[in-house]
C-alpha cells in the first residue's frame, strides 16, 4: 500500500515506464535503457519500505534472501521484483490506491462510457469530502471484509449525519472502485454492491419548491417575449421543450422539421479535458447515452414563434442559439434566468428546474409514464418516476403537449 508522497511518485513513474515498455514502438537500445531505469526506481521504492538486508546465501544454489517478509530469489534483481510486488503490487492495493486508477479509466472511456472532466472533478471532490482518510479505504482492498465496509457505512451515516443523496455518492464511488478491482483480478467479487444501505437513517433533505410553477413560467415567457437576445430565446425555448440545457445548447437547424412540426433531440454540449484544459464540445448523444435519449418532440405554436425569431437573427448558424459566433454557455443561461426572475421578484431556480417543470407538468396533466419517459429522454423509468413524486397531480384531462408547452 502506497501511503507516502515520495513512494507514490516513484510508483507513478514506474507505472509510466511500464506503459512505455509495453508499446511496440521502442527500439532495442531505448527499451534496454528504460528497463534499467525502471529497475533502479523499483529498488529505490523497495528500500523506502524494506529495512532488512538483501544478501546472497552460500551453497550451490547461491540464492538471494531477505527477512520480514522471508523471500528468496535466484538473482538480486528477482528479489527486488518480488519485494516490489509485495509492497506495491495489486494484492496490497487499497481503495485509496485504486480510486485514481478507476477514475482515470472513466475519464478516458476505457471499457465504459467516458465521463466529462467536470464530472471527474466533482467525483474527486466527493472523494475528498466523504471518503478520503477513513481507515477502511487505507487497508488493502482484498482484506476489507463485508462487515468492515458495512460498519463504515453505518459510522458515516450515523443517526442522520448525511443526506441520502450523499450516501448515494459514496456508494457509487465505492461500487466503481470495486468494479475496477474485480476487472483487474484484485478481488473476486464486488463486496460494495452486495451491501444494501438504502434504508440507513439518512438526514432529511428539504428541497422546497422543485420547479417553477405554471404561473411563474408564464410570467417569465411574457417578460422575455420581445427580447432578441439569444440567451433569453434559449430560456423561452427550454420552457417549450422537455430538454436538458446541454441539449438546447446543441440544437442545430438541421434538427428542425417545420413541415411536420417536430424537433429532433440527439446531441448535447459537454465539457472535456483536452490538453490539460476544460473545453466544451458537441457530442452526438444525449446524457443517457442510449437510444432512449434520442427523440423527436412536437413544436408547439409558441416554440414555432421562438424558432422563427431565432432564424431571423441567426439563419446560417451552426447552432440555433449562438452568441459571439459560438454556442451558449450554461452559466450565462442561468445568469440571464436570474436577471429575469429578479425583475419579476420570483424565486430563482437554475435552468435545470425548467426541465423539471416540463416533466412534472406532464404528470400533472395526466400523461402516462412511458410517454413522459420518452419525451424526457430518460433511459430508466425510475428516473422519470422520481420526477413524478414531486408532481402535483391534477385531474386527468385531454390536454395535449401543445397546451402544456405552449
Amino acid at each position: 500500500m502506497v501511503n507516502d508522497e515520495k513512494s507514490k511518485s516513484l510508483v507513478s513513474t514506474i507505472n509510466g515506464l511500464t506503459d512505455m515498455l509495453e508499446r511496440d514502438t521502442l527500439g532495442t537500445a531505448e527499451s534496454a535503457k528504460l528497463s534499467e531505469m525502471k529497475l533502479e526506481l523499483m529498488e529505490k521504492a523497495v528500500m523506502r519500505k524494506h529495512h532488512r538486508a538483501l544478501f546472497e546465501m552460500g551453497g550451490k544454489q547461491k540464492l538471494w534472501k531477505t527477512h520480514d517478509p522471508d523471500m528468496t530469489s535466484k538473482t538480486r534483481i528477482g528479489l527486488i521484483k518480488k519485494l516490489y510486488s509485495h509492497y506495491f503490487g495489486d494484492e496490497n492495493a487499497s481503495i485509496t490506491d485504486l480510486f485514481p486508477l478507476w477514475l482515470k479509466e472513466k475519464e478516458n472511456g476505457i471499457g465504459q462510457v467516458r465521463i466529462s472532466s467536470l464530472t471527474a472533478d466533482r467525483t474527486r471532490n466527493e472523494w475528498k469530502q466523504l471518503i478520503e482518510g477513513n481507515p477502511v479505504v487505507l487497508k488493502p482492498i482484498a482484506k476489507v471484509t463485508a462487515q468492515e465496509l458495512y460498519q463504515y457505512f453505518l459510522d458515516t451515516v450515523g443517526d442522520g449525519l448525511i443526506t441520502h443523496h450523499r450516501l448515494d455518492d459514496i456508494k457509487s464511488i465505492l461500487n466503481g472502485v470495486y468494479d475496477y478491482a474485480v476487472r483487474n483480478g484484485i478481488v473476486p467479487h464486488n463486496v460494495s454492491r452486495e451491501l444494501r444501505v438504502g434504508r440507513l437513517p439518512t438526514k432529511i433533505e428539504y428541497t422546497g419548491n422543485q420547479s417553477y410553477t405554471d404561473e411563474e413560467r408564464l410570467l417569465i415567457l411574457n417578460e422575455l417575449k420581445d427580447s432578441e437576445d439569444m440567451y433569453d430565446l434559449s430560456i423561452e425555448a427550454s420552457f417549450c421543450l422537455c430538454c436538458r440545457v446541454s441539449e438546447v445548447r446543441a440544437l442545430g437547424w438541421d434538427k428542425v422539421d417545420f413541415d411536420n412540426m417536430k424537433i429532433s433531440i440527439s446531441s448535447q454540449i459537454v465539457t472535456r479535458r483536452i490538453n490539460g484544459k476544460n473545453t466544451e464540445i458537441m457530442v452526438p448523444y444525449t446524457k443517457s447515452r442510449k437510444q432512449q435519449g434520442i427523440r423527436d418532440l412536437p413544436i408547439s405554436p409558441r416554440l414555432q414563434q421562438i424558432l422563427k425569431k431565432a432564424w431571423q437573427l441567426n439563419p446560417h448558424g451552426e447552432y440555433i442559439f449562438m452568441s459571439n459566433g459560438s454556442f451558449l454557455h450554461t452559466n450565462t443561461v442561468n445568469r440571464h434566468l436570474k436577471y429575469v426572475t429578479r425583475r419579476l421578484k420570483i424565486k430563482y431556480m437554475s435552468s435545470h428546474k425548467i426541465r423539471f417543470w416540463c416533466v412534472t407538468s406532464q404528470f400533472a396533466h395526466g400523461a402516462d409514464i412511458l410517454t413522459i419517459q420518452a419525451n424526457a429522454g430518460h433511459a430508466d423509468k425510475d428516473t422519470t418516476l422520481h420526477y413524478g413524486t414531486h408532481a402535483a397531480v391534477a385531474t386527468v384531462n385531454d390536454k395535449t403537449w401543445n397546451e402544456v408547452c405552449n
